[in-house]
Order: structure tokens, then C-alpha cells, then sequence
């Protein structure tokens, strides 16, 4: 029997909050069929995390989420799409996610980057 991972714990814990908000990402004029959904429990630093419509990378690159406060983007995690250009990644920020503005998705170095440097390819905000 599977049992599963703590993070897999912690994304059906956030996505079954009774709390939870859901915020909706678009894709920018580089990755027009992108989107994602965001899951938040406000109170919590970590978010749920839902994309598609973003192409696969190469294998020395990533996707890097970044939580955005007063247009100043703090890193959180790299995370790569299935064939289909789809994930879901749990995504963790230094403060409570109510904190934040803003959410982007970044094309970057495998290991992540503490400022973005790369294709900005989604982006929301409240």
C-alpha cells in the first residue's frame, strides 16, 4: 500500500481547507495556453500550486514560483510539468500567503535563483 508523501499530505490538507481561496493565474504573452490556479489557506505559509499549458523544459531548467510583495518576487520552488504541461506543486513562502500581491512563474537554472532572471510565462495578482 502507497502511503502518501508528506507533501502530498499537506496538498490535500490545504485543497480540503474549508477556508481555502482559490485565485486564478493567467499566462503571459510568452506562454499564452499556460494558466494555473492557486489554492491558499490564509493564516498558512504554504499554497497549493496548479498549472497547464506550459511546455516541458530542458532538463537544466525549471519553472521557479515566486511569491511578490510591493513588486520585490521572493523564490520558492522549482518545479518541472508533466508531457502534458501540467503540475501540481505544493509551494512554500517566508510569511503568511494573505502577505503577498502577487504570484509569477519564471523559466530559470535548474537549482532556482534567488531573483528572476528568466521568461516570465505566468502571472496573478489580487
Amino acid at each position: 500500500m502507497n502511503r502518501p508523501s508528506p507533501e502530498q499530505q499537506q496538498i490535500a490538507a490545504i485543497l480540503n481547507d474549508p477556508n481555502v481561496q482559490k485565485v486564478a493565474l493567467a499566462g503571459t504573452k510568452d506562454a499564452p495556453n499556460a494558466s494555473a490556479e492557486m489554492f491558499m489557506v490564509p493564516g498558512h505559509s504554504a499554497a497549493v500550486l496548479q498549472v497547464k499549458g506550459l511546455p516541458p523544459l530542458a532538463p537544466d531548467r525549471g519553472y521557479e514560483f515566486w511569491f511578490i510583495r510591493n513588486q520585490s518576487p521572493e523564490p520558492s520552488n522549482v518545479f518541472d510539468v508533466n508531457a502534458d504541461g501540467a503540475s501540481t506543486v505544493l509551494v512554500k513562502a517566508a510569511d503568511k500567503v494573505e502577505n503577498y500581491n502577487a504570484w509569477g512563474v519564471t523559466i530559470e537554472p535548474k537549482q532556482g535563483v534567488p531573483k528572476p532572471t528568466g521568461t516570465l510565462v505566468i502571472l496573478g495578482g489580487l
